[in-house]
């Protein structure tokens, strides 16, 4: 049998057909992923996809921190890392600490070795490799978490981000429905806005123009805050590129009423921002008002406290003052009187020696044979008494002159030598380098019979004539 060339042809496809394989596709995706603390996370992969094996390489990965974490954990990302894992529990000499984790799961119709280590750092741009064991489309959903290496091998685990949802088919609505998921999702489980380009094959402008315009109004409907996402201002920027070159009414249309949209979004978000702007600042500039206020009455009531101590302190000086000065005026009071008292029972004690005395001297005059009732023996007690008053009186006028001469000597400190050049006291002599002493005091003479018989009697009596009495005269 002859075989033709367009039978040849054919059998060569078949054969081709035969030995390739039916799925055969690669391209490279770009996601951008919101954490539950508002990180942000841009992660670029490329899926391919040969026979039965499902390809994952992750290319690079950029971090943007929040101004929550940017201040616990700094601005230097050196040391801030993206993480999956494929297992949980031992993972040898690293350590994960903070927030649990978990597992990326694999799904029906996929099937996956566990790694050893059980994790994989996105900066090292790790690749998974799955099989497949059905022809049916699969999502691969893998949560990312970001940690900070501490020391050793230990890392600190503060936010979880994604999932990230990988198809293992490149058909244009997995894109747009991955999209939708990430963005909708449930609370805590962050955003995610996904952008991919396919590589082994292009898009017509309209047909791009179509999925832009259905990816920004999505996006622009779960826009909240400013500034948007970089995904959605790429795609705004492609859109009015697509604008020029999309030749339909009805497309170029629904291009306008998108961006449009979005200028009015974009609008509307700056004046809510403003407004809130201008609402925190008038709470800030409230909230400092407050506390200077409170500031200046606690300053107010320090001063006022301060100013109350103060006069209560001059009060209690004053006070004491005043104590210290009774109590000096009561204790010279009551010195003065006890010097009184003291003087006076010196005065009676003396009164009374000088009445002793005088006593003493009246009995001590026995004239035997005289009548003590006698009127001249009454006058010569009367006498008598006289003379003892006046010796007692001159000899305490003399001691007392004695008592004030050491005084001032004591005084002077000199108290047992006479001061230099005074003459020798009477009665003593003064030896050659040697001072007076100072003289004693006269013993006070007992007066005589004679000298208390008053004048008038001695007139009647011649000196050597006695009376009838015998008494000599």
């Amino acid at each position: 049998m002859r075989i033709t060339r367009p039978t040849a042809c054919l059998a060569a496809a078949l054969l081709l057909t035969a030995v390739l394989p039916r799925h055969i596709f690669a391209r490279e995706v770009k996601d951008t992923l919101i954490s539950t603390s508002g990180d942000r996370i841009i992660v670029s992969y490329s899926v391919a996809q040969t026979g039965g094996q499902l390809t994952i390489t992750f290319n690079d990965v950029q971090k943007r921190l929040s101004q929550t974490n940017q201040r616990e954990y700094g601005t230097d990302l050196s040391k801030i890392v993206v993480a999956l894992f494929d297992r949980t529990g031992n993972y040898g000499d690293t350590r994960f600490d903070g927030m649990a984790v978990s597992a990326f799961m694999v799904p029906a119709g996929m099937s996956y070795s566990r790694s050893n280590d059980g994790f994989f750092l996105l900066q090292d741009n790790p690749v998974l490799r799955l099989t497949t064991t059905s022809n049916d489309p699969v999502e691969l959903s893998i949560p990312l978490y970001l940690a900070r290496y501490k020391k050793r091998g230990r890392y600190e685990v503060f936010s979880q981000c994604g999932p990230l949802v990988v198809n293992s088919t490149p058909s244009r609505s997995a894109a747009g429905g991955r999209s939708g998921r990430g963005g909708g999702g449930a609370a805590g489980s962050g955003d995610v806005i996904t952008t991919e380009e396919i590589v082994d094959e292009g898009l017509a402008p309209a047909d791009d123009a179509l999925i832009t315009i259905a990816n920004m109004r999505e996006k622009l409907a779960n826009a909240t805050r400013l500034p948007f996402s970089e995904d959605l201002v790429f795609q705004a920027n492609h859109l009015r590129e697509l604008r020029s070159r999309v030749s339909d009414a009805d497309i170029q249309r629904q291009i306008n009423e998108v961006l449009d949209a979005y200028d009015q979004k974009k609008a509307e978000l700056e004046e809510q921002q403003t407004a809130q702007q201008a609402a925190a600042t008038a709470a800030q500039q409230a909230e400092m008002a407050a506390q200077q206020a409170a500031q200046q009455a606690r300053q107010d009531s320090i001063q006022a406290a301060q100013e109350q101590k103060a006069a209560d302190d001059k009060k209690d000086m004053m006070w004491l003052i005043g104590g210290i000065a009774g109590l000096g005026l009561l204790v010279m009071g009551g010195k003065q009187i006890f010097q009184t008292i003291k003087n006076n029972k010196m005065q009676r004690m003396m009164m009374d020696n000088l009445n002793k005395a005088q006593q003493q001297m009246a009995n001590n005059i026995n004239i035997p044979g005289v009548d003590p009732n006698n009127p001249l023996m009454r006058d010569v007690n009367q006498q008598l008494q006289r003379n003892a008053r006046q010796t007692m009186n001159k000899t305490l006028t003399k001691e007392g002159e004695a008592a004030k001469q050491r005084l001032q000597a004591l005084r002077k400190g000199n108290t047992n030598n006479a001061a230099p050049g005074s003459p020798a006291q009477p009665g003593q002599q003064a030896q050659p380098g040697q001072q007076a002493q100072p003289a004693q005091p006269a013993t006070p003479k007992r007066p005589s019979l004679n000298d208390a018989i008053p004048a008038r009697y001695k007139r009647w009596r011649k000196p050597g004539e006695s009376n009838n009495n015998n008494v000599t005269i």
